[in-house]
């Protein structure tokens, strides 16, 4: 239960950051994940605020990732530290020639760094879900381009959550859509497809044997290679 001395009334010289510090003290201090914040009007009530000032504090809280609102149930505390990655690519930030190449020469090191972690802690199962993805890669030829690059994606996404960091996870996953989106025609030879799949057979092999150095040496020859066809 909130107890009332949380919130106190805010004076009216910078009034949204000063809501928003109380409404982030509130969450750290008296509420814990999945908890339901008070309705915009107790909340109102108790900080001395109007609805525009406590709504754009608390779309700040979002934007940070403390809380999400739900429609129709309410404003909710959440543990989404990813967030504040992820609302860029989300806002379209990404969405020039320019920023492409960019988002996929940061994917290139991030993927690198990944896999260094994924070597180190990934799980039988894990391998295990991997290897069904680098199977359909290896079964599937032109022009079925969208099994392809949906066990593509699914690879990608199983070796981040391998590299077992939540933010990498949740950064990395909308990065490789991003980037997919790009990937209309960028493969579509059979010497194409069997390249592909064999440098993510490359990756696996590695990470099997929890060989670090050389699944960063197969990543890397993935990403170079992937580069060059997006450049096409």
């Amino acid at each position: 239960m909130m107890q009332d001395n949380i919130l106190q009334p805010v004076k009216k010289q910078t009034l949204t950051d000063m809501v928003a510090k109380q409404l982030i003290r509130m969450v750290r201090t008296n509420l814990k994940t999945g908890d339901k914040l008070p309705s915009e009007r107790q909340l109102m009530k108790q900080l001395a605020v109007g609805r525009s000032s406590l709504r754009e504090a608390m779309r700040s809280l979002e934007i940070m990732g403390l809380v999400e609102t739900r429609s129709g149930e309410g404003t909710f505390v959440t543990n989404d530290k990813s967030r504040i990655f992820r609302k860029p690519l989300e806002w379209g930030v990404f969405d020039s020639e320019k920023s492409t190449k960019d988002l996929l020469e940061a994917r290139a090191v991030f993927e690198v760094a990944i896999i260094a972690l994924a070597a180190e802690r990934i799980s039988g199962q894990e391998l295990d879900a991997i290897e069904q993805t680098v199977k359909k890669m290896e079964q599937t030829g032109p022009p079925d381009l969208e099994t392809f690059l949906a066990a593509d994606l699914q690879f990608h996404e199983l070796l981040v959550r391998a590299a077992k960091n939540d933010v990498l996870y949740e950064t990395m996953s909308l990065t490789c859509r991003i980037l997919n989106k790009e990937r209309t025609s960028d493969i579509s030879t059979d010497e194409q497809y069997r390249k592909s799949a064999q440098l993510h057979r490359d990756i696996l092999e590695a990470l099997k044997k929890h060989d670090a150095a050389a699944a960063k040496e197969a990543m890397d020859a993935h990403m170079k290679w992937t580069k060059l066809l997006l450049s096409k």
